[in-house]
């Protein structure tokens, strides 16, 4: 199901915003599989193909959630990433991009745009081989549309979920430092 983008409310100092509703040009989202982990038979919960971190600067909104993908290289289906970027200046998708890797499952992304152009996306990450830990990404002040950055490690799991429901740090945040808005 596609999300439907609509701006409401007001900005910070009681600027009103325009209420502009338009139908855009996105994909559909995937639910994705249920993440393996290392040391255990649980699946990690990945979450809905929805929604689940915004962040508007500078006329873009970017959105970041999951979704079903076979990585480039890879031949099965995993949870990746989906990000897009859209332009509420002119109501356009300038970006749209999932994110994933050979063997891996990434889920759960939290990004924020700062006031250098940067978008850092944070998100976990796990595999048969490898606890679910948490990694970053992201896309760059100049970097090609529809591209990010090699994911870097941020910090290793500890160890396996045991619990039935699946259900572990299910929500990844990240946010711009008040005191410097480049950060």
């Amino acid at each position: 199901r596609s999300p439907r983008i609509v701006a409401r409310g007001s900005s910070p100092g009681g600027a009103p915003v325009v209420e502009t509703p338009a139908a855009l040009p996105i994909r559909p989202w995937t639910v994705p599989p249920n993440a393996p982990q290392k040391g255990s038979g649980v699946l990690l919960d990945t979450g809905p193909a929805t929604v689940l971190s915004a962040g508007w600067r500078a006329n873009s909104l970017w959105v970041a959630g999951n979704e079903a993908c076979v990585p480039p290289g890879d031949v099965s289906t995993r949870s990746c990433l989906r990000v897009l970027e859209v332009r509420t200046d002119g109501m356009s998708v300038r970006q749209d991009m999932s994110f994933g890797a050979v063997g891996a499952y990434y889920y759960y992304p939290g990004l924020a745009p700062d006031g250098a152009g940067n978008v850092p996306v944070v998100f976990t990450s796990s595999s048969a081989n490898e606890f679910a830990g948490v990694r970053i990404t992201g896309q760059y002040s100049g970097s090609p549309v529809n591209t990010l950055a090699a994911s870097t490690l941020v910090r290793a799991g500890g160890g396996a979920q045991t619990s039935a429901s699946g259900r572990m740090g299910d929500y990844a945040g990240a946010a711009v430092d008040p005191t410097d808005p480049l950060s």
